[in-house]
């Protein structure tokens, strides 16, 4: 059996064959079991927190967390080429793998790419960014020890930090409006309900979504005034960015219909019907609301063209293509304003997609994606508590890049910056 704790601390990991346990180290208390369903090759504590890691058979590094006892994949590791691992080993900036049946490694590094610049060193693990209209400000959200949610507020020319505000609060999104550079709060808006699921907000017309017991309800953003509360069925609900209506795809009836915010009644039946909403996940508008995004659990994700020919007059067109391939869930689409692509966002990484006429397509993976201002050609990511910029690359570059990464080994003389390090304990 082997074992894995940092000095200093009151905890203590034992490697099982699937498992592992965490124990009191003080009197061997048992705490918590992590089983992982894969034979466990290796595990570890990290250097600047009471948490641990494990590397199981199947390629997948798991990040254990023993304040809350959650085993929780990380995304450190991601793209292990082999799901059948004999040996795993660490050092400074690298990994290395062995599979069963072979005797050739794999050495892992983190390659950055051409243009990467450091943004801004944090206190904290961020979670979010969202970018002003110019793209003048960006404001991000992290979380420090105390799991207080820290906004804070930047100068994006200057890479200035110009406030923090820090409360309690678990952030579900973020919205820019008029605000002092300050950073002191205008005001605090309470709604009447507690443990509401967030929607989405119409910034065009200062309303936010939410929805509780299947009832959808709608709030003024200036002072939290409910504008409506209106029951809808069971199923998957979608509000548009700048218009008063919202579609629901039903369970029951496997049904896609469109209603008008504040109003009774179906607005518009589209006759679509046998859409597997059983297996549908979540869906949204493009900030156009001219698309619909149907994700299913699956990864694969229908889209629906929705067109507004009149005021406050929708026709559903029918699909027009589908992404396949996704590993989880999609939470949200953001366009890149002037360019023939989108993100289409997790919640800590995004795919790259083409759009346009029947153009749908997967282009890259991006971890760590917080923003992007393509007005300026500027992608902001995150390194757990270090903001990010590199250069939005056209598919050209992105290309020649790549093949700069695998036939120039000396591309691979940078400096290594490596999220997590672990001790040797």
């Amino acid at each position: 059996m082997n074992f894995a704790r940092r000095e200093g601390c009151s905890y203590l990991l034992c490697q099982k064959y699937s498992d592992t346990l965490l124990l009191d180290r003080r009197d061997g208390t048992l705490l918590n079991t992590f089983s992982f369903g894969s034979e466990v090759v290796k595990i570890g504590a990290y250097t600047d927190t009471d948490d641990f890691m494990a590397f199981t058979r199947d390629g997948v590094w798991h990040y254990l967390d023993t304040e809350y006892r959650m085993d929780m994949v990380g995304s450190v590791f991601a793209d292990c080429t082999s799901s059948n691992v004999k040996d795993f080993a660490m050092g400074y900036g690298y990994c290395v793998t062995l599979p069963y049946g072979s005797n050739r490694i794999t050495v892992y590094r983190r390659a950055l790419g051409e243009g990467m610049e450091t943004f801004h060193e944090g206190e904290g693990i961020y979670s979010q960014a969202g970018l002003s209209g110019d793209g003048t400000y960006l404001a991000a959200v992290r979380y420090d020890e105390e799991s207080n949610a820290c906004v804070e507020l930047f100068d994006t020319a200057k890479k200035e930090l110009l406030w923090t505000y820090k409360d309690t609060a678990y952030y579900e999104a973020m919205a820019f409006g008029d605000f002092d550079k300050d950073g002191s709060v205008r005001r605090t808006v309470t709604f009447e309900k507690d443990w509401m699921s967030y929607l989405g907000i119409d910034c065009k017309n200062g309303i936010l979504s939410m929805e509780k017991n299947n009832i959808l309800y709608g709030y003024q953003l200036s002072d939290g005034k409910r504008l409506y509360a209106e029951a809808i069925a069971d199923g998957v609900t979608a509000v548009c960015n700048g218009r008063p209506f919202y579609a629901l795809a039903v369970r029951e009836t496997d049904e896609l219909l469109f209603y008008q915010m504040g109003k009774e009644g179906v607005y518009v039946d589209p006759g679509r019907q046998n859409l597997d909403i059983e297996y549908l996940e979540t869906m949204f508008f493009n900030e156009e609301d001219d698309e619909l995004y149907l994700v299913y659990r699956d990864g694969t994700v229908h889209i629906f063209a929705v067109d507004w020919e009149t005021k406050d007059d929708v026709r559903f067109c029918g699909s027009l293509g589908r992404y396949t391939g996704f590993p989880g869930k999609m939470k949200r689409y953001e366009a890149a304003e002037g360019a023939d692509l989108a993100f289409l966002c997790r919640y800590d990484d995004a795919y790259r997609i083409g759009i346009g006429e029947r153009q749908y397509s997967k282009y890259a993976h991006i971890r760590g994606f917080l923003a992007c201002d393509a007005q300026s050609g500027t992608l902001y990511l995150h390194n757990g508590d270090e903001i990010y910029t590199t250069p939005l690359y056209s598919m050209e570059e992105t290309v020649d890049m790549g093949r700069k990464v695998l036939q120039d080994s000396s591309y691979w003389n940078y400096t290594e910056r490596w999220p997590g390090c672990l001790s040797n304990d």
